[in-house]
């Protein structure tokens, strides 16, 4: 036997407007129920914009953005431009180990190691050792080396005897580091590298990384910034530049006095975030009823888990910012009277405390930014799922989640398909192609031809008539046909949830504006002293009875006034209904279990049995 669902028993007889004892104890329990689900979606709208302002304000890109580009404009150089006997080499431009040398003595010395002016006047000596002007390089300049032991090569290879010595790529150490004074003139330093060049102590055959890190402090915007600069060079002499760059504010709030109150705001949005949940939850046992995760709990467990991961390394980082010990060292260093050259052994220590600090600084700043990344998703997504009573404003959420349930089949086809291209792609132009070179990049790539972010030329210089079957089958089946097929099951999916959507707009404008008709626009009629009474009376088994003589003689009301509170109930008691029947997707955490099934098959006897006796009544 089919039972019904327990939404269509609450619901059974309501077009006889009859009521009983036990209606009336559900719509006064639910009270609540009625002030979460409409206030839950503002809950977590300003939770969502309170720790915004609070993410913007303790990771300031306003601020770092013109940090990290002058530093990207002075350090990692990169162009196009007509080669020519006067060119400099840039950073990005290395494609060799011969390449290597130029650019550190034509463009990185003259940016980091800067005593003149663009008018070629010396700056000020408190000016000395700033990139772009602004930039104060910290402690030294490091430079790390990384070396192949050289291992006999594998004797099986049948040209073994003309390749006589190998190096172990995968084993490769790591040689002394050097560092070098900021403050040093800039024909100094180039003198240096002009030296370890003819020694070949730098750069040599067995080199497999070259590391450059650079320390600096911008005052004007009071921030740290790590930039590392990485040359690896591949055993098949391809050479691959990569950069990265991480800043620290030194003020925790940027110097904006209300970023401390965003912060309290949102730990008290957090608090009050956690105590809607738990309500829920501690209504669900009380009712004896199992705790269910349902997809939305997780979100907003998940939300509050990524805003309390936030805090807490924001927390670390700025106790590792005031840390005293950093200071103190960088400000040392600094000293006019600290020589460099004759403390050299205190001057290391001193850096390579600095630089381990700031790694580690500029580490936590990713998770801050990650989790903060994180929090805003959840929030966002948990906001649209706060919307589910309103048939309107619950389109675009029912609509994903429809299409996702229908799109286990499609995805493993799509992932099929995408993976034989990405493989054959691989296998064609991944030799001469760096967006082909691993599986990874060729995944990117291939996703990025679907949005249209693909330059066909980087494959068709490869091999013509090849590259232009892979392209159009690639086109064809991964654009033409499957990408038209997921937009029309997310159409489809729309389509159902915008009919249904039509259907379940009537009874809830119906049961509002019925409430709106007996209670006003304020739609909260427990605000009434006799309908807290009625409520009270009822929960307490005081009145067992709901007919009007009964609530007017028990509350001293005239049959007018026990009318309205009827009506008031009743219309309730119709929103509660149509709100829990729109949170389908709990139903397991809200609704009924089957197990109390019968008790309200026992409350449906009761309601026909009140309606028989009213109709056998005489007129």
């Amino acid at each position: 036997m089919t039972l019904p669902r327990p939404s269509m028993l609450r619901r059974s007889l309501s077009t006889y407007d009859i009521l009983t004892v036990k209606d009336v104890v559900e719509a006064y329990e639910s009270r609540g129920e009625f002030q979460s689900v409409f206030l839950t979606p503002l809950v977590y709208v300003m939770f969502f914009t309170f720790f915004a302002s609070a993410a913007l304000t303790h990771v300031p890109i306003e601020t770092m953005f013109p940090s990290q580009n002058g530093l990207m404009a002075a350090l990692v150089t990169s162009g196009s431009d007509t080669l020519t006997a006067d060119s400099k080499m840039k950073f990005k431009n290395i494609q060799s180990q011969a390449d290597v040398f130029p650019w550190l003595i034509d463009t990185f010395v003259p940016s980091v190691f800067v005593t003149t002016d663009y008018n070629n006047v010396s700056i000020p000596v408190d000016q000395v050792g700033r990139i772009a002007a602004f930039q104060k390089v910290v402690g030294a300049v490091e430079i790390k080396a990384y070396v192949a032991p050289k291992i006999p090569c594998d004797v099986s290879a049948s040209l073994s005897p003309i390749y006589k010595s190998c190096h172990d790529w995968a084993n490769a150490e790591q040689e002394t580091p050097w560092y070098l004074n900021p403050k040093s003139p800039a024909q100094e330093i180039i003198d240096w590298f002009q030296e370890v060049k003819a020694n070949h102590t730098l750069v040599s055959d067995a080199n497999t990384a070259l590391h450059i890190n650079v320390a600096t402090y911008n005052g004007e915007l009071n921030l740290l910034c790590i930039t590392a600069l990485q040359i690896k060079f591949q055993p098949g002499g391809y050479v691959d530049t990569r950069s990265k760059m991480t800043s620290m504010p030194l003020d925790p709030y940027g110097n904006d006095p209300s970023g401390g109150l965003m912060d309290l705001i949102t730990g008290m949005f957090f608090l009050t975030t956690v105590g809607m949940d738990y309500r829920k939850i501690a209504r669900h046992r009380k009712q004896k009823k199992a705790v269910v995760w349902t997809k939305w709990r997780t979100v907003t467990w998940m939300s509050l888990a990524s805003v309390l991961t936030f805090y807490v390394f924001w927390i670390i980082l700025s106790v590792l910012v005031a840390q005293a010990q950093l200071k103190n060292e960088i400000i040392a260093m600094e000293n006019p009277a600290f020589d460099f050259e004759h403390n050299t052994a205190l001057a290391i220590v001193y850096f390579i405390d600095i630089m381990d600090r700031m790694k580690t600084m500029g580490t936590i700043m990713i998770i801050l930014r990650l989790s903060a990344m994180a929090a805003m998703c959840l929030l966002m997504f948990r906001i649209l799922g706060s919307l589910r009573f309103h048939p309107g404003l619950n389109v675009v959420m029912a609509t994903l989640t429809k299409s996702l349930r229908s799109l286990a089949p499609f995805f493993f086809v799509f992932v099929v398909c995408l993976s034989a291209f990405v493989m054959s792609g691989c296998l064609l132009f991944g030799d001469s192609t760096k967006a082909f070179s691993t599986i990874g990049m060729s995944y990117v790539t291939v996703v990025n031809m679907l949005f249209g972010q693909f330059n066909p030329d980087m494959v068709l210089d490869v091999n013509y008539y090849t590259a232009v079957v892979w392209y159009w089958s690639a086109m064809v089946v991964l654009s033409l046909v499957l990408f038209n097929m997921l937009l029309a099951i997310v159409i489809e999916s729309f389509q159902k949830v915008h009919n249904s959507s039509d259907k379940r707009t009537a009874p809830y404008m119906a049961a509002i504006s019925e409430l709106a008709r007996v209670e006003g626009l304020w739609l909260w009629p427990w605000s009434r002293r006799d309908m807290i009474r009625l409520g009270r009376a009822v929960h307490a088994d005081e009145l067992r009875d709901v007919s009007v003589a009964a609530i007017a003689k028990h509350l001293a009301l005239s049959d007018d006034q026990a009318t309205l509170l009827l009506a008031k109930v009743r219309a309730f008691k119709r929103v509660m209904d149509v709100l829990r029947e729109s949170h389908g997707d709990d139903d397991d955490a809200d609704d009924p279990s089957t197990t109390d099934l019968s008790n309200q098959l026992v409350a449906m006897q009761a309601q026909i049995a009140a309606l028989v006796t009213r109709l056998d009544s005489p007129v």
